[in-house]
């Protein structure tokens, strides 16, 4: 947390201010959001508290890099946004969204030859 931000915070939390506490911790959050901050953040929440800033966190959800959108979206069990966030991702990144990946082509026999004096561990070969 930042210098000016956790002073604020202590000083409202020392006052009985939970309110002024919470939306500083949340400002703090939702900076940069982060699966962690998200974590601690709603740690810090009451259960009622958690609900009503829940829509405010996930509503900047979308601001934030997509590798931390998608460990969010996981988190919280959002697979269908999760799988959009790397879809998006892969789309702008690395253009291969719809594209199948196929293994080499190969015959049986080299794939098998090529693992013939391979041993693998708790093999008994």
């Amino acid at each position: 947390m930042d210098e000016l931000r956790g002073f604020v915070a202590e000083r409202a939390e020392a006052a009985g201010d939970r309110e002024k506490y919470l939306q500083i911790q949340f400002d703090q959050a939702t900076d940069r959001l982060t699966l962690e901050k998200y974590k601690a953040f709603k740690k810090k929440c009451k259960t009622a508290e958690w609900a009503r800033f829940e829509s405010q966190v996930v509503a900047r959800i979308e601001a934030v890099w997509e590798t931390e959108q998608l460990k969010v979206r996981m988190y919280r069990k959002e697979y269908d946004e999760a799988v959009n966030v790397w879809s998006s991702w892969c789309t702008r990144r690395i253009g291969v969204v719809g594209m199948k990946f196929r293994p080499q082509k190969s015959s049986k026999n080299a794939t098998l030859k090529r693992f013939s004096n391979t041993t693998f561990p708790g093999s008994a070969i």
